[in-house]
C-alpha cells in the first residue's frame, strides 16, 4: 500500500516539472495576485507537500522548491527585483533580504504546526525557515522582523520599512582575486544599483513630496481647524478643489490671515491635503484590517465562512469617501 495518496504524487511531480525560477507558476498564482492570495495558496500547498504529511520521496525537493517561491514572492524587494529581472534575487551576488536571520532551532513548534515536537525538522531535511517564521510566527514573524522603518513628513506623512542589509554592498573581494577585471566590477556595480532601485524608487518621491509638500511645520503655523462645527470654531470655509467644509476661530483666523487673500488660499489648501492625506492613511489601515480578517478566516484545513463574509463586508469608510472625492 503506496504511503502517499495519488493527489500528493501529483503535486509533487506538478511543483518538480516547473523551472525553478517560476515562483508564480509554483505558486500557482498571477503576477497581480495580492499578498493575502500569495500567503493562502502557499499554506494549501505546504499541507500538500511537507515531508511530515506528504511521503513521497521527492516531497522534500519539491517542498524547499514551494518555500523558495514564497520566501520571495512575499518579500516586497525580493518580488520587485524578481518582476523586473525574472532571477532569482539572492543568485545575483547580492546579501539576502529576509527579515530574520534564526534558523529552526531558534523557533517555536508551538508556534509551527509543521515543525516536530523537538522543535526539528524531519532528518536530513534542512533548509532556510524565514519564511515559516514570517508566516506562522516566531522570530521575525508577521513581517515585523530585523527592520528599518523611516518615516516623512508631519500628519499624514509617510513611513516606509525595509529589511536590514536592503541595498548592502556586496562585500569586495581580496586582493588578488580580480580574475573577472572590468567585468566583475561592472556585475557588483549592477549588483548594489539592482538592489538599491526599489528602495530609491519609494523613497525619492517620498523626499521630494516633504521637501516641497506642506511639512509638520507648515501645519504648526496655520490657525486651529475642525470638520465639524462647535462653539469655538464657528467660521465656515471651504477648501478649493474638492469643496470640503471646514471650521476655524475667527479671531484666529484674523489673526493668521491679517485679511490677506493669498494666506487664506494657503489655509484653504493646506487643509484639503491634511484632509486627503487623513483619509488615505486611513484607507490604507482599514484595507489592512479587512486582509487580516480575511486572511485569519483561512484555517489550516477548512474556511471560517461566518468570518470571511463578515470581512468581506466590512465597510471601508475611509476608502468610501476616497471613491466618493474620485480619488481612487
Amino acid at each position: 500500500m503506496a504511503e502517499f495518496t495519488a493527489d500528493q504524487k501529483e503535486v509533487v511531480e506538478r511543483i518538480l516539472r516547473i523551472d525553478r525560477t517560476d515562483y508564480y507558476k509554483i505558486l500557482d498564482v498571477d503576477k497581480t495576485s495580492s499578498d493575502v492570495e500569495i500567503k493562502k495558496s502557499y499554506r494549501k500547498l505546504a499541507i500538500k507537500l511537507h515531508p511530515d504529511k506528504n511521503k513521497h520521496p521527492q516531497s522534500a525537493e519539491a517542498f524547499k522548491k514551494l518555500a523558495k517561491a514564497f520566501e520571495v514572492l512575499s518579500d516586497s524587494g525580493k518580488r520587485s527585483v524578481y518582476d523586473q529581472t525574472g532571477a532569482d534575487p539572492d543568485s545575483r551576488g547580492g546579501p539576502s533580504m529576509s527579515s530574520s536571520g534564526a534558523g529552526f532551532g531558534g523557533a517555536n513548534p508551538r508556534m509551527n504546526p509543521f515543525m516536530n515536537m523537538n522543535g526539528g525538522m524531519p532528518q536530513g531535511f534542512m533548509f532556510d525557515d524565514d519564511i515559516l517564521n514570517m508566516f506562522f510566527g516566531g522570530p521575525g514573524g508577521g513581517f515585523g522582523g530585523n527592520t528599518f522603518t523611516f518615516h516623512f513628513g508631519g500628519p499624514g506623512g509617510a513611513t516606509f520599512q525595509a529589511p536590514r542589509g536592503f541595498g548592502q554592498r556586496p562585500q569586495r573581494p581580496r586582493p588578488g582575486t580580480r580574475a573577472g577585471g572590468q567585468r566583475g566590477e561592472d556585475n557588483k556595480l549592477w549588483d548594489i544599483i539592482s538592489q538599491l532601485g526599489p528602495l530609491l524608487v519609494v523613497l525619492i518621491p517620498v523626499i521630494l513630496g516633504t521637501l516641497f509638500g506642506d511639512s509638520s511645520s507648515n501645519y504648526s503655523k496655520l490657525p486651529k481647524f475642525a470638520f465639524e462645527t462647535s462653539p469655538g470654531f464657528s467660521a465656515e470655509r471651504l477648501t478649493p478643489t474638492h469643496k470640503i467644509p471646514y471650521y476655524v476661530n475667527p479671531a484666529s483666523l484674523e489673526a493668521y490671515s491679517g485679511g490677506s487673500e493669498r494666506k487664506l488660499r494657503n489655509l484653504d489648501q493646506s487643509v484639503e491635503n491634511y484632509y486627503i492625506n487623513d483619509l488615505r492613511n486611513k484607507c490604507q489601515r482599514e484595507e489592512a484590517y479587512r486582509d487580516r480578517m480575511i486572511e485569519d478566516s483561512y484555517g489550516w484545513f477548512f474556511v471560517d465562512k461566518d468570518k470571511l463574509e463578515l470581512a468581506q463586508q466590512l465597510e471601508l469608510k475611509s476608502c468610501n469617501r476616497l471613491r466618493d472625492l474620485n480619488l481612487i
